[in-house]
């Protein structure tokens, strides 16, 4: 079986056929194909080295820099799960979901190791934390060769560099296999972790680069302006290498003008982040001027998109299009777009669509049923119900978790998303079922 269909597959097949083409742009530096392959195989190795085997959960809390994409791809390579947590999580919420995991090793940049130092005992799995972007190593500190730190901690840096750059050819790798773990933001509740295997976000990579999906190809210079830690990033990083695209990744600071210079200095093709991200930009574009010429859509999810930033963009000559999804499905699930037909239509109409959730990707089933009788609903734009979900790379329960159930029927995953959909397919979220309450007969919101 090797590595087919796996994300250590296509780490090592785009790396021999892509080689010396930028892959990644960060605040730190720059790797090409062959540079990530090499970076992934020296971490893998480091990790070993440290006792970690395949199956074993490796968290980061790290930024949008060369140790967090170190340590997912060289778990990819070792077969351990990647667990990328919110830097800004802090005191008990953190130590709770890296006790409910079972970490066995943390990295974690050195600004954020005191939080994780005061959390360290009430963490019993957690054996070994990694510290990363010493330059030059933390002034004072004096790193051993084998890495060792004074306060017991190892140095990421001088494991990775020491580590030998090679790995043996993998023996019979299981797609199926988990490889990342992430947390829920946990907005109704404690935050719930959702597994992904290989297969998962191997063929939630494939549907990203589907034309009628992100359509990313070799020609792309793709900026996800999210942190890592966010739903994998929104699948961006392995979709965009199975297809060969250049990643620019932002810093810290995701401003307006950072953004739209970043657009413009690095001629991004295509830009994904939330709402409040691209409002800031139409406010600026309204008094400053960029070339954006390189820059086909922009794919905004997260929230609701509002009607009036897909038309203000529009008057810039800005193509944004809206995403749904969620951390449970992986997260891609529908994408706003127009067909054909629709090209033709009244500007208005056309806004009013492309601010609708859209229709689902290819290999991802939906239904919208009634809350009451289960049935699915008419798709006449008028009857609502519940928003489920399904497909290859939809989570099917939550890691670990005795209240699963409820949140997953019969492969269904229940959104929690009041919806309609119109007799083309075209769902529109309406609200929460939580906020919800029946009244007279009939279901109204209480927000």
């Amino acid at each position: 079986m090797g590595s087919a269909g796996t994300l250590r597959g296509i780490i090592e097949d785009r790396a021999a056929a892509l080689g010396s083409l930028p892959f990644l742009v960060m605040p730190d530096g720059q790797l090409s194909y062959a540079d990530t392959d090499e970076l992934a195989n020296r971490t893998a190795n480091a990790l070993a080295g440290l006792g970690v085997a395949p199956g074993d959960i490796v968290m980061a809390r790290c930024g949008n820099a060369t140790p967090m994409v170190a340590t997912w791809f060289g778990c990819n390579k070792l077969g351990a799960v990647f667990m990328p947590v919110n830097p800004l999580l802090t005191g008990e919420p953190l130590r709770r979901v890296m006790a409910h995991a079972g970490a066995k090793v943390a990295v974690c940049d050195r600004q954020l190791l005191a939080e994780l130092a005061e959390i360290r005992a009430g963490l019993p799995a957690l054996r070994t934390i990694l510290v990363a972007r010493e330059t030059g190593h933390a002034p004072g500190v004096r790193v051993s060769k084998a890495g060792l730190r004074p306060d017991g901690t190892y140095s990421f840096d001088a494991l990775v560099e020491a580590a030998s750059s090679s790995l043996p050819p993998p023996l019979d790798e299981d797609p199926g296999a988990p490889t990342k773990l992430s947390y829920t933001s946990g907005t109704t509740g404690n935050p719930k972790g959702v597994v992904y295997s290989h297969r998962s976000i191997y063929l939630h990579s494939m549907g990203a680069g589907l034309a009628d999906g992100m359509g990313l190809s070799e020609r792309d210079t793709v900026l996800p302006v999210v942190p890592m830690f966010h739903a994998n990033a929104w699948g961006l990083p392995h979709a965009g290498m199975m297809m060969g695209a250049n990643i620019v990744l932002p810093g810290r600071f995701m401003d307006p003008l950072r953004v739209a210079r970043l657009i413009e200095r690095e001629h991004i093709t295509i830009a994904s982040g939330v709402p409040t991200i691209w409002i800031g930009l139409l406010n600026l574009l309204d008094k400053e001027q960029f070339d954006f010429s390189s820059l086909r859509a922009i794919y905004c999810g997260g929230s609701a998109v509002p009607k009036a930033l897909i038309e203000g963009l529009y008057r810039k000559h800005i193509n944004i299009v809206h995403a749904w999804g969620m951390t449970e499905t992986s997260p891609l699930a529908s994408l706003s777009r127009l067909r054909s037909y629709q090209e033709d239509l009244p500007l208005e109409e056309q806004f009013r669509i492309k601010a609708r959730q859209g229709t689902v990707l290819p290999g991802v089933d939906f239904r919208v049923v009634n809350m009451e009788t289960g049935q699915e609903v008419p798709w006449d734009n008028e009857s609502f119900g519940e928003l489920q979900v399904r497909g290859p790379w939809v989570a099917r329960a939550y890691y670990n978790d005795s209240e699963s159930a409820a949140k997953f029927a019969d492969g269904w995953l229940r959104t929690g998303d009041v919806a309609v959909v119109d007799a083309e397919g075209y769902i529109q979220i309406m609200d929460r079922t939580k906020d919800l309450v029946k009244s007279g007969g009939e279901w109204i919101s209480s927000v």
